[in-house]
């Protein structure tokens, strides 16, 4: 039985590396639209784009987007296709991958370590939330994208910060995020709320005090709903 299973598990090794998806070749392409989710000028407007600034800063930046992932992980395959793409010149490593894949809606900015200390992990997070997001939940693919590839230039040289945003606060927040955020919030003036209910006439100043904070669970609750949605 021992032999029989080693044998099976032998067997399967080939299938487990053929599991991974393939990444497509460079081919000196930069937008690579594999989804064809943007219109043939939109690329090639976005090609230009990248080889002029390639050509003027020798920064690499790149673009794939795939229709799914195909139950790969996207961390993985975004590494995958940067090792094998090898972004950026070979002495600086300053190449930057934006990654999309539209039906598991998920998205990366995968950065070479010669663009870390200005792309960083917190920047490209907010291009992602601020840039690609709200104009991918509005259907426009097309536009997310360029303002994703723009807001890493921006990043790249300096000019990219929080003020770029035309969002407030409540909306550069994620959902899930904002769920936390009114639970808690929930939970302390529940707590204040009780207190006031039990404590005699200084208790029911205290409730009354504490009804302008509980008007603002509306607007909050519409964030939610808009974020969810």
């Amino acid at each position: 039985m021992t032999r029989v299973f080693f044998l099976f598990l032998i067997s399967t090794l080939p299938f487990t590396s053929l599991a991974q998806k393939a990444v497509p070749e460079l081919w000196g392409i930069r937008v690579h639209d594999d989804a064809k989710v943007m219109s043939a000028s939109a690329v090639e407007q976005l090609e230009a784009q990248l080889k002029v600034y390639e050509d003027s800063t020798s920064n690499q930046i790149a673009v794939l987007i795939v229709q799914s992932l195909d139950g790969d992980i996207l961390e993985e395959y975004a590494l995958r296709v940067a090792e094998k793409w090898k972004l950026g010149q070979k002495d600086k490593d300053n190449g930057a991958l934006l990654l999309v894949a539209i039906d598991d809606r998920k998205m990366r900015i995968e950065v070479g370590q010669g663009l870390e200390g200005v792309l960083t992990d917190a920047l490209s997070n907010r291009i992602i939330r601020n840039e690609i997001a709200p104009e991918f939940r509005r259907g426009d693919y097309e536009a997310g994208i360029l303002a994703g590839v723009n807001g890493m230039i921006k990043a790249i040289g300096g000019e990219y910060s929080a003020s770029d945003s035309d969002g407030n606060m409540a909306e550069e927040l994620s959902g899930k995020e904002l769920v936390l955020i009114g639970l808690f919030i929930y939970g302390i003036l529940g707590i204040f709320t009780f207190i006031g209910l039990v404590s005699g006439k200084t208790g029911w100043i205290l409730y009354f005090f504490l009804i302008p904070f509980w008007a603002v669970f509306p607007k909050l609750a519409l964030e939610i709903r808009s974020k969810m949605e």
